[in-house]
């Protein structure tokens, strides 16, 4: 009863026509809006859960809580007001998948390409050695130091050509088709409907991914994986504008075809008139869509119309794995060994080379459109199949998805668990309001007859309202019952029921935050996740409640990452497809918004298969909140600002330690340096004032020596003025001497005078 009547597939391509793929195209749309029940959660399911978050109540799936004895009575509510306290949950749960950004990247995997590597790695290697050894002027502490980074960088961060050319893809496409929102939206998808799934396809020579809503994916026979690619057919049916289906198919689409897709409102489409096929949307949406969302075990889609209540079209695309016939062709190398290839059916083999065969018949996934139901484009073998090397019959729709479930059962998405308790919560708020609205308090009971009987009710509710007295008057008569004609003073008055719900109303707040505490218990998620900590609970314990939970939840984190691995690894297996024969220029953009030019020689792109390395775990997303406390932490210790703005900048954690480590490096060098200068000016000082020191000992013994000098010269002068005095002193003893000898000879001359004048005189005298 469920299973896809698909035409035979198991024939010739030459008997494949357009015939036969519009069979195969109208069977897969044969059992729309049904998946494969094993694991795939139910269409009416996610619908609900869907609007759920949205603010949209079924009130047909509500009836369980609202009227659990299922009673026809008046008294049951048709609306009740929705207060969504799940939603705070997802949006934990979202908020840290931004938080803790995938950091990917891609390595060559292929066994030829790994030995290259080896072999570019050893030259490289060999070459920073020997200009290592080389180079004398290094230091021996320089030395150990550039070797010990050489051994780091080829053991952990060394990439060869293709790494770092596909990793510069990767990062650019990233940014293009923005790869963080589209998983941030597929994990969404996954929290309400248990399901993830994007497209791999080409688009005008380029890869491109965009992500589906599950609601609109269909798949049938897919054993009990979890993985959507598994699947032998795969239907995507959407509700397009015209100009999005001109844009994605004007290379197939004729021009009659065009013209009826553009076709103002009022035109005829397919038979039947535009407001015709609107009449059949709403009938759908009001009758059989009603049953269909209803029913659990619906097959078929008789009344899906052409187009949808905005006048969009109906864009149906069909994927299903077919058979082809290849050949398996022994042959022998040129060294006589035996050797295989796969070739195509059409393939001869070379007999007298000694070539011989034997036929296969491996999958091939087909695709086809069927846009509103008469126009058929695209039925094709797919172009991109994804094929093993070691198993030609291995091949991929380009349809990477992934179900949450656990071991073959079906997916139950984080908000099917928790809706039971959002429409117990939806419903006790209802009667808290209503208990609201009834607690009117203590009421008094006074027989109208004591009312002034010229007074209307209302004037008497005035008076009371206004000043507190209520006014009556005993002497109006009772005009009925047994009591008539008795006064009204005399009957009995003032008696009060106390109509306070306030215990009832406190049951049922009690009630609302014990459904909060199941739906946190159920989900994982604590209010210390969420952020709302009692001032009364230590720091140790909400750290340990905050792991906890975050343990509870890691299963879905998991599942995304294995997602998101499957996904990247075939938008390079598109890439490779896409470029193949070409050679393209490119531009990188940096996280500082630098841009770098490369060149994607497609050939060589192609040539290696590779792999996606992601890391994104709560141990990670630790670590990058760590490494952003440290950059920042430098800052205030003499730090560049620009390094801790390339930091924040940059979604790489590996990027991020390059560039703190950078900056460390450049920090040391500037210390290192700073230390050599501080060191040079230390001993510039030092020579300084050894020169000072010197000059002032030169100038102490030319001092000195001046000093000797001057008394040398006045001991000299001394000697000499008293060589001179000596001299004078002898010249005055001889002056004197003489002066004496003069005055002794004067003398002696007067006394020879003195006596030859006496003895003159004598003579004469004698005479």
């Amino acid at each position: 009863m469920f299973n896809v009547n698909l035409p035979e597939q198991a024939i010739p391509f030459n008997k494949k026509d357009k015939e036969w793929r519009i069979q195969c195209v109208n069977a897969c749309d044969s059992r729309n809006r049904w998946n494969s029940r094993d694991t795939r959660t139910f269409f009416r399911t996610k619908l609900i859960c869907t609007n759920l978050i949205n603010n949209m109540l079924d009130y047909e799936d509500l009836m369980g809580t609202l009227n659990p004895n299922q009673l026809d009575a008046d008294f049951i509510p048709e609306k009740i007001q929705h207060h969504p306290i799940i939603n705070s949950k997802l949006n934990t749960l979202i908020g840290e998948e931004i938080a803790r950004r995938a950091d990917y990247m891609a390595i060559v995997t292929s066994p030829d390409a790994i030995s290259q590597k080896e072999e570019e790695l050893k030259s490289e290697l060999n070459k920073e050695l020997q200009n290592l050894v080389q180079d004398s002027s290094i230091p021996d502490d320089q030395l150990r130091e550039r070797l010990e980074k050489i051994q780091k960088k080829y053991n952990y961060s060394w990439q060869d050509r293709r790494e770092i050319r596909v990793n510069r893809i990767l990062n650019n496409y990233s940014k293009k088709y923005n790869f963080n929102n589209l998983f941030t939206e597929g994990f969404r998808h996954a929290l309400i409907m248990g399901e993830e799934i994007y497209n791999l396809d080409i688009d005008n020579g380029e890869p491109k991914i965009e992500i589906i809503n599950p609601l609109y994916v269909y798949t049938f026979r897919s054993g009990m994986s979890s993985r959507i690619e598994d699947s032998d057919v795969i239907c995507i049916d959407e509700y397009w504008n015209p100009s999005r289906i001109i844009d994605t198919y004007y290379e197939d689409l004729s021009e009659e075809e065009i013209k009826r897709i553009t076709q103002p409102f009022s035109a005829t489409a397919g038979g039947q008139s535009y407001d015709q096929e609107y009449a059949n949307v709403m009938s759908i949406t009001q009758s059989d869509m009603d049953y269909l969302l209803r029913s659990q075990d619906f097959v078929g889609s008789p009344y899906i119309s052409s187009y949808d209540a905005n006048g969009n079209i109906r864009v149906l695309r069909a994927f299903w794995r077919s058979l082809k016939e290849v050949k398996k062709v022994k042959y022998f190398d040129e060294y006589g060994d035996v050797q295989y290839k796969i070739m195509s059916a059409e393939y001869i083999p070379d007999t007298k080379a000694g070539e011989t065969y034997e036929s296969l018949w491996v999958n091939e996934w087909w695709e086809g459109t069927k846009i509103m139901n008469d126009i058929f484009v695209r039925m094709r073998p797919k172009p991109v199949q994804y094929n093993s090397i070691n198993n030609p019959s291995i091949c991929h729709p380009g349809i990477i998805g992934r179900v949450y479930n656990i071991q073959n059962t079906r997916a139950v998405s984080l908000v099917e668990m928790l809706k039971p308790f959002q429409y117990m919560y939806d419903v006790v708020w209802y009667r808290l309001n209503k208990l609201i609205a009834k607690n009117i308090g203590k009421v008094a009971l006074i027989d109208i007859n004591t009312k002034p009987e010229s007074w209307t009710v209302d004037k008497w509710m005035y008076y009371l309202n206004d000043t507190n007295i209520m006014f009556t008057n005993g002497f109006n008569e009772n005009k009925k019952g047994d009591r008539t004609g008795a006064l009204a003073g005399q009957l009995e008055t003032g008696r009060v029921i106390d109509m306070e719900l306030g215990g009832m109303i406190q049951q049922c707040i009690n009630l609302l935050e014990y459904i909060k505490s199941e739906i946190a218990d159920l989900s994982g998620i604590t209010k210390q996740r969420e952020g709302q900590i009692n001032s009364r609970e230590t720091v140790g314990g909400v750290e340990r409640a905050i792991s906890q939970s975050s343990f509870n939840t890691e299963l879905y984190y998991a599942t995304h990452e294995l997602c998101i691995k499957d996904v990247l690894t075939g938008f390079l297996e598109t890439a490779k497809l896409a470029f193949k024969g070409n050679k393209i220029m490119a531009q990188y953009i940096l996280d500082d918004g630098e841009i770098q030019l490369f060149e994607i020689d497609g050939d060589e792109f192609a040539e290696a298969d590779y792999g996606i390395q992601v890391i994104n775990s709560n141990k990670i997303l630790k670590i990058n909140q760590r490494i952003e406390q440290l950059a920042e932490a430098s800052i205030q210790n003499g730090g560049s600002i620009s390094t801790y703005i390339d930091v924040l900048l940059s979604d790489s954690i590996a990027d991020k330690i390059n560039k703190l480590e950078a900056a460390e490096e450049m920090q040391r060098r500037m210390a290192q340096e700073a230390q050599e200068q501080e060191t040079q000016r230390v001993m510039a000082q030092i020579e300084a004032n050894q020169r000072i020191a010197e000059t002032e000992l030169e100038l102490k013994r030319l001092s000195i020596e001046m000093e000797k000098y001057k008394n040398d010269n006045d001991n000299d002068t001394k000697l000499q003025i008293a060589g001179k005095d000596s001299d004078i002193r002898k010249e005055d003893i001889n002056v004197k001497k003489e002066s004496v000898k003069a005055k002794m000879y004067d003398t002696n001359m007067k006394r020879e005078i003195a006596r030859l004048s006496a003895n003159k005189t004598k003579d004469n005298s004698k005479k």
